[in-house]
């Protein structure tokens, strides 16, 4: 009983490991490629427009945002909106 007991206390532990791990992960990727305040203007600028899905290359296109950069901001937008203050 006792090592089933040690045996779960590890597993647990492990996985807190990891799960702290993969967050600082995720919060270092946001700030490994940032895109400049202007950059980010440029796809709300198109966001706006409404013309297009921004999934659609067309709107990529019209950022003359990099394929990078425009992927970086689908998927930080909220961490970049706060961090230029654009509403």
């Amino acid at each position: 009983m006792v090592l089933l007991v040690t045996f779960v206390c590890i597993i647990t532990i492990k996985k807190k490991d990891m799960s702290k791990e993969t967050m600082s992960k995720k919060a270092k990727s946001k700030v490994d490629y940032l895109v400049s305040k202007e950059e980010f203007e440029s796809y709300v600028r198109v966001q706006k427009i409404g013309a297009f899905n921004m999934l659609d290359p067309r709107a990529r296109a019209m950022t003359e945002l990099n394929r990078e950069q425009y992927f970086h901001v689908l998927k930080n937008y909220g961490y970049l909106e706060d961090l230029y203050s654009i509403s």
